[in-house]
Parts: structure tokens; C-alpha cells; sequence
């Protein structure tokens, strides 16, 4: 019997910058480093493929699994069209005896969509109760997936993703700074009117519209651009990581609902501040807010703009504290920590069937 992670191959420019494929490596390699083997599978453009020719790259794929393996599936697989995820799927629940575990990172009709309606319906979460097992982001996304999505499936929490990172970092010391990462369309800058400068570290999506002028020209704001992602940690050399900014103004149609869909993921640019060894800031209402509290690891902060006053009362001791509570999730999340466990306990609920530790 063999335990299979799905990997997602693709642009070696995508590799370095685009968080969805820098997740899937990531997740996958851990997988690997505890024994799984990889399904390896490219982002494909089917939607002029044969439904034969598209079978026969699904055979082609799913080769070596064999009835009664284990297969985690990256969940989704970023395809450009839904008929190639359904049909992989689909495929794997023929597989007699087959285990199958969905490693969720996003649910994309929360994030692109925020609207009062019923989601049950949509692939996105009907999918989930095909699956023997599903692995999501927090115990608050388990809540969510539970109550709002119709997902009737035993849940795991994965509690932290992991930011895989083997390189050099600096040394911390206590600076008025702080750190943003991601894509700088999805949050509203130009509401941070505090004096504390904030480097932001990322692109625009392909259909955004340029940042104003008023926002590029704030002498509060240091514009780095995209880097790729193993560079990011080393230019840590203090400060704070920010988690999310306001987006309740943003004109984003593609991300509608990424305001109400950050308070229950794992961002990843949480792990990637942990992973660079420097304490975070999150709001109050994020999946992670207690977490940051009791670990003192970093700010629990709804208003940016009152970082003056929060950090013109700490004091350097103050923050070699949270430097010192950060370390050992710098390590973890480094080595891929959380996701070994993840799926170490997701075969121990499949194949030996101690399900225990299941989100109630």
C-alpha cells in the first residue's frame, strides 16, 4: 500500500512567486520527507480537450495508484477549467479500497464571492464530502465548513501551514517597521495613515488596475515589488508581518469576498513572517488572533493606523520577548512541521480509524 500527495508542476517563474504553487511544493515535500510519494500533474488549459483525450491524461496520471493506497489531493488543484478536477475525483473514488483525503487550502467561492446565499451547491464544497477525510485550515474553518458549507465529512484541523525555509536570516532587533507580503490589490493601503513606515513586498494581479498615485507617492510605504519567495525571509531584520489590511472598500471583483474569508484561512504570509523568525500582527476577529495572544508571538490589532502609539511603548525587552516565543514556530513551520503532523494523524483516522482528535 502506498500513501500519495498530489504535486502540482508548472512555470518555473511560477514556482518562485505564485503562493498557490509555493503551498503545493511546499505541503507536497513535507509529504515526501514522511513517505508519501508524488502525483505529479500539470495546470492544463482543457477546456477544448476530448473528454477521451482528457481521460487518457487522467489514466496516464493516476498510473501507479493502486486500490487500497492513500491519496491526499491538493485541494484545489488550480486548473484553468473545473472539468479536469472533477474527473480526477472521480476517477479516485473507483479506485476499490482507496483512501481519499482532501488537504484544503482555499474555498474559492468564499473568497471570490460574499454575498448571502447558500454555497452548499457549489463544487467547491459539494466536492468535499467525497472525500474519506478533509483537512482544513483552523478549527474555525472547520466551524465554517460544518455549519455554512454542508460538509458533512469527518474534519482535521490543520491548525498552521507551514513556509518551508533553509536559509540564512538575520538578526532581529526592535525597529518601527513593518512587513507586508502578498498581492497588494487585495487590501487598501491608502487607509494606513500611521508614521511607522511598512515595506510591501509583492505585484498586482494580471487584471488589477494600477495603484493610485496618492498611494505610491505615501512616504509612509516602501514599495519592494514581487521577489521570489526564498528571498523573502532573509530581508527580515525586525519589525512586524502584517496578516491583512482593510478591504471593506476595495473594488475587487475577483476577490469580493477576501475581507470575510481572512478571518477564517491560514494566510499564508503568516507562516512566511514565523518562517523569517519575526512576530506577526493579526486582527481580532482572524482564526488565529488567540493563538498569536497566548504564544505571544506577535500584536493582535484591528486598527493599523494606532501602531505609533502601540510601538512607542514597547520596549526592546518587550520584544526580544516575542522574538524568544518565536523561535520554536520558526523552526516548525520552517521544516514543514505542521503538515508532517497533519498527515501523520490523517493516516492514523483512515487506516487505523483512531479519529479522536476530529474537530466536534
Amino acid at each position: 500500500m502506498t500513501n500519495w500527495i498530489t504535486r502540482l508542476n508548472g512555470a518555473a517563474n511560477k514556482e518562485k512567486t505564485a503562493s498557490g504553487f509555493i503551498a503545493n511544493h511546499d505541503a507536497a515535500e513535507s509529504a515526501k520527507e514522511i513517505g508519501f510519494s508524488h502525483i505529479n500533474y500539470f495546470r492544463y488549459n482543457g477546456k477544448e480537450e476530448s473528454n477521451d483525450a482528457l481521460n487518457a491524461r487522467l489514466d496516464g496520471i493516476l498510473a501507479a495508484v493502486r486500490p487500497g493506497d492513500t491519496i491526499v489531493y491538493q485541494y484545489p488543484m488550480w486548473q484553468i477549467d473545473l472539468k479536469f478536477e472533477m474527473r480526477f475525483l472521480a476517477k479516485l473514488r473507483r479506485k476499490p479500497g482507496a483512501k481519499i483525503i482532501a488537504l484544503v487550502w482555499d474555498i474559492l467561492s468564499w473568497l471570490h464571492d460574499d454575498r448571502d446565499r447558500d454555497y452548499t451547491g457549489d463544487w467547491s464544497l459539494k466536492a468535499l464530502n467525497e472525500f474519506d477525510l478533509v483537512i482544513c485550515a483552523n478549527p474555525k474553518m472547520a466551524q465554517r465548513l460544518k455549519t455554512q458549507g454542508g460538509v458533512k465529512k469527518p474534519i482535521l484541523s490543520w491548525d498552521l501551514s507551514d513556509s518551508r525555509y533553509d536559509g540564512p536570516l538575520r538578526a532581529k532587533s526592535f525597529q518601527k517597521k513593518l512587513y507586508f507580503v502578498g498581492r497588494l490589490d487585495k487590501s487598501d493601503f491608502s487607509q494606513y495613515k500611521a508614521q511607522t513606515k511598512m515595506a510591501l513586498i509583492g505585484g498586482m494581479g494580471p487584471k488589477s488596475e494600477p495603484l493610485s498615485d496618492a498611494v505610491l507617492n505615501q512616504e509612509n510605504l516602501i514599495f519592494h515589488g514581487e521577489l521570489p519567495n526564498d528571498e523573502i525571509p532573509y530581508m527580515f531584520d525586525g519589525g512586524f508581518g502584517v496578516i491583512n489590511y482593510a478591504t471593506e472598500n476595495l473594488d475587487n471583483a475577483f476577490f469580493k469576498g477576501n475581507g470575510t474569508y481572512g478571518q477564517y484561512n491560514n494566510p499564508l504570509k503568516l507562516s512566511q513572517y514565523l518562517a523569517g523568525g519575526i512576530p506577526v500582527i493579526v486582527a481580532s476577529n482572524s482564526a488565529h488572533a488567540d493563538f498569536v495572544r497566548e504564544k505571544n508571538i506577535g500584536l493582535v490589532l484591528d486598527d493599523l493606523n494606532k501602531i505609533d502609539d502601540i510601538l512607542d511603548k514597547m520596549t526592546v525587552a518587550d520584544y526580544q520577548k516575542m522574538l524568544d516565543a518565536v523561535k520554536p514556530f520558526q523552526e516548525a513551520v520552517s521544516t514543514g512541521f505542521f503538515t508532517k503532523r497533519a498527515l501523520m494523524e490523517a493516516l492514523r483516522i483512515t487506516q487505523l480509524g483512531l479519529a479522536d482528535n476530529l474537530v466536534d
